[in-house]
Order: C-alpha cells, then sequence, then structure tokens
C-alpha cells in the first residue's frame, strides 16, 4: 500500500457533494436510508490512483468497482480485528461524511467487501467516535461531528497517512535461497496501525503468496542477475538490469510498496553491497510524498434562507422538488411569492417559474369563480387528469395560496403520486 495522491476536489464534485449531503439529512431526519450516487467522483478516483485499488495496489478495471468510504457510510463496526469479533457496532456513523472528498477512495471489490474493509473502522483505545448528528432538520451539520482529529484511528488512510510508515514487506524465510523468499507484510509502527490494517484487508494469505510471485518474477529475477554480473564483473550488464529494476516503479505497477521493500532488502544484504559505490540514484519510495487532498471551499448560503424552516432550506440544496409546481407551492407555504427570489434561490429558470405561477393561480381561480363546476370541466381546461387535479388542489389548500369556496373544499384526495399532478414541467 501506498500513499495516493487524491487531490483537489473540484468545483463540480464539491457542488454534487453539497446537494447529496443535504438529501442525507434530509432522509436521515425522515428515517430513511440516503441514495448514494458517486458516477461523478468515480472516475477521478480511479485515474488518480493509477487504475489500482488504494487499499491493495492490484489492477482494477472500472466498471462495477465500488467507491471506498475510509470512515464508512453507515454501521461502523469495532471490536477483535485479529479473530474478526465485532463486540461493538454505531450504526450511525459516518453517514454524513459519506460525500466528504477526504473519505472517499477507489477500490476493489474485494478489498470493499465484507470479508475485508467492509464496515470495520476500530479506534484506539482511549479515544472516542464523533458524534453523530441528532435525527432532525438542520441547516448545516453540527462542528462536533466534523472535528474527525479528535478520533485515532487503527486503519490506515492511504491518502493522510504513509502507510509504508507502518507496515512492510519481508520474508518470512529470510535464510532461503533468494528463489525461494516468500514474502508477508509486518506491522512496524507503535499504535499497531500495521498490524490492524493488515488483519481487516487480509493482506496475508493469498494476497501475500500474488505479491510474492510478482517480486520473484521482477526484483529477485533482476537481482540475481545483477549478482551474476558483479562476479562477472560485467558493469554494462549490472546498469541495464538496474534500469530495468526502475521501470518496475512505474506508477500502473502493481505492488510498488512491496517491491520496494524487496528491494531495500536485496540491497543490504553482503552480495549486493558493490552497487553502493556505484553512481547510480537510489529507487525513491513510491507514492505521493503528502497528502495531496484538497476540498474546494463550503459557500455561504444566500442570506435569503434565514427566514425560511430548515426542511425548505434542505429540500432546496438537495433539489428534493419533482416539478417547478411543488417548488411554488413549497414557498408559499412559507408565504414566499416572490418569483425572482425563488428563482434565485432554486435557480429555476425564471420562464418556467412564471407558467407554474400562472398555470396554478388559474386552476384555483376556476373553483373559486365557478361554485358547481365539474372537475371534469377543471380537468379538461387544465390538461389534468381527475386525482391530479385533486392531489394538485390539496398541496396548494396545505400551502394556504388562497381559501377556497365550498366546492373546492369538497374535493378530497383518493390517493395516488404526487409525481404526476403536473406532468409536462420538469425543466
Amino acid at each position: 500500500m501506498i500513499r495516493i495522491a487524491r487531490g483537489d476536489e473540484g468545483t463540480d464534485f464539491a457542488k454534487h457533494a453539497r446537494k447529496q449531503r443535504a438529501a442525507a439529512m434530509l432522509a436521515w431526519a425522515r428515517n430513511k436510508p440516503p441514495e448514494p450516487d458517486y458516477r461523478l467522483v468515480a472516475r477521478t478516483l480511479y485515474e488518480r490512483q493509477w487504475f489500482k485499488c488504494a487499499w491493495c495496489e492490484r489492477a482494477c478495471g472500472f466498471e462495477n468497482q465500488p467507491v471506498e468510504h475510509f470512515r464508512p457510510k453507515g454501521g461502523a463496526h469495532d471490536g477483535s480485528v485479529a479473530d474478526r469479533k465485532v463486540t461493538r457496532r454505531d450504526p450511525d456513523h459516518y453517514w454524513w461524511l459519506a460525500w466528504t472528498w477526504s473519505n472517499l477512495l477507489f477500490s476493489c471489490t474485494r478489498c470493499n467487501g465484507q470479508a475485508t474493509k467492509g464496515n470495520w473502522f476500530p479506534i484506539a483505545p482511549g479515544s472516542k467516535r464523533v458524534p453523530a448528528p441528532p435525527r432532525e432538520l438542520m441547516r448545516a451539520l453540527p462542528p462536533a461531528c466534523l472535528d474527525l482529529a479528535s478520533e485515532r484511528p487503527l486503519l490506515i488512510d492511504p491518502a493522510a497517512d504513509n502507510p509504508m510508515d507502518h507496515l512492510v514487506w519481508q520474508p518470512e524465510n529470510p535464510s532461503a535461497s533468494w528463489e525461494a523468499l516468500k514474502w508477508r507484510p509486518y506491522g512496524h509502527d507503535p499504535q499497531g496501525r500495521g498490524t490492524t490494517t493488515i488483519k481487516i484487508l487480509g493482506l496475508e494469505g493469498d494476497h501475500a503468496r500474488d505479491v510474492s510471485l510478482e517480486i520473484n518474477a521482477t526484483i529477485t529475477t533482476t537481482a540475481l542477475s545483477i549478482v551474476e554480473a558483479l562476479e562477472q564483473n560485467d558493469g554494462p550488464r549490472v546498469h541495464r538490469d538496474l534500469d530495468t529494476i526502475e521501470k518496475y516503479f512505474a506508477e500502473t505497477r502493481l505492488f510498488l510498496a512491496a517491491k520496494h521493500d524487496a528491494w531495500t532488502w536485496f540491497t543490504d544484504q553482503p552480495a549486493l553491497a558493490p552497487l553502493g559505490a556505484m553512481s547510480r540514484a537510489p529507487i525513491a519510495r513510491p507514492g505521493a510524498a503528502s497528502d495531496t487532498t484538497r476540498a474546494e471551499p463550503d459557500v455561504s448560503p444566500p442570506s435569503e434562507f434565514d427566514s425560511l424552516s430548515n426542511e425548505l432550506v434542505l429540500r432546496i440544496l438537495a433539489g428534493d422538488f419533482a416539478n417547478t409546481d411543488e417548488v411554488l407551492l413549497a414557498f408559499a407555504s412559507e408565504k414566499v411569492r416572490d418569483v425572482s427570489v425563488i428563482q434565485r434561490l432554486t435557480e429555476r429558470s425564471l420562464s418556467s417559474l412564471q407558467a407554474a405561477d400562472t398555470r396554478l393561480l388559474a386552476v384555483l381561480a376556476l373553483f373559486e369563480d365557478h361554485d358547481s363546476i365539474a372537475r371534469a370541466d377543471v380537468a379538461r381546461v387544465t390538461g389534468r387528469s381527475g386525482n391530479e387535479l385533486t392531489e394538485y388542489l390539496a398541496l396548494a389548500t396545505a400551502a394556504r395560496v388562497l381559501v377556497f369556496q365550498s366546492s373546492a373544499k369538497s374535493l378530497t384526495p383518493t390517493g395516488g403520486s404526487k409525481d404526476r399532478y403536473c406532468r409536462g414541467d420538469r425543466p
């Protein structure tokens, strides 16, 4: 595992993330699960990670691979990592970080699965998880929910941390011949984060076998060739082999951290000691030198939001309106009738809002002006079905747009979907 260069969030994803967070906050308050959408960010993460999994460094295709959350988006697990026994589940953690740029990674299905990373996110003894937001409508998350510095996770973050500071690949049988070496990862930090990460991600077993095969086919084979060239005093061949070694560390190659550890181990052996006298630069540690994550600053909401309810603010930010008529009815319920203000807050086109406003008032005027008008006649004039019209009037009544006459009050909702009452108006 190497440190990845996540880089800038980008304006497009920042806008998308703000919308998704607002939708999640609405869903949380309504006791409904959020519906994540990561299509906008998946490709960016995939390319910046050089088409490899952030955890295991395997090459993986783009299709059907998950966007990983360093902190799980729901149901964080803690417990005995060695035998994968969960002793604590925090079902509310960490849904509010599901669209936070610094929490997202691209991973393979193996590392993302329940048999490996899954929802595991253990924290150090004595550390406490940040509190989950209260289950109520709020226009902004409480600062305490975002104070992640107070947590001490035992899982390595491949963007914020340098994984090579915490785990190292070494031969488990160092006295064997070089061709027979079997490589495996070991934790080498006092906090135990390396060992915990190895266990959670299952970097031993079959994965270690695959890494050993790759090391032996590349680094080991070339190291043996260098030993032979040194014994024959064949300087040009040594340099050619060293050029080959450097090619094994191209960004798109597999298992760069393990290969670097293996090459370091080989160059510490007496057989390759003469390389120290050669004027060749050592192989640099692979991966980013520092955390490159850069998030877009939050945009302050317009001052007009101050007078609106938390629910309406979240609906605006989340785009939680089926159509333009519903936008006007929602604002009317809070006594906001200035179409220009609504247009500025919702970014709907002014023409569509004006058309919806005219249409809404015309429909209501029909009922106000004609005590005995038949519902079928209004449906014919307005182009709406009877059920659509009934729901439309029910919404308008709830919004207190106008006080209806008795003929309108006699209409009671008969069921159906709110999404159907103003077909054709989805700008």
